[in-house]
């Protein structure tokens, strides 16, 4: 049990057998154990809220990157597919193959 109650539970169980030196001293170190305590609690509490802001902020900045990199993706597969139906085009006229007006027409398509 702590130091600080056994003197207090002392005292109420005889007043007389604890002095008041020992009394003021034991309420002076636990108001200063107290107020360490209420330091390091407002201190875990700023840590907390700071915490809580980085990982807001790394939220954010994930969610940006990940919206940039759909995006990228996005633009990725246009491009992709808008290469799939010029070589397609091409080939087919290449080859002089009337296909290659219809895959003019889905790469027109898809251009606007």
């Amino acid at each position: 049990m702590n130091e600080h109650i056994e003197v207090v539970k002392k005292w109420l169980d005889d007043p007389d057998s604890v002095s008041k030196k020992e009394l003021s001293y034991s309420s002076n170190s636990t108001m200063l154990s107290y107020s360490e305590a209420v330091a390091a609690s407002d201190a875990a509490f700023d840590a907390l809220n700071a915490t809580e802001e980085a990982a807001e902020a790394a939220a954010v900045a994930f969610d940006l990157a990940v919206n940039d990199a759909a995006l990228a993706f996005g633009a990725s597969k246009y491009a992709a597919k808008a290469a799939t139906l010029l070589m397609y085009a091409t080939e087919a006229a290449a080859e002089g193959n009337d296909d290659a007006a219809y895959w003019v027409k889905r790469y027109e398509d898809l251009s606007k």
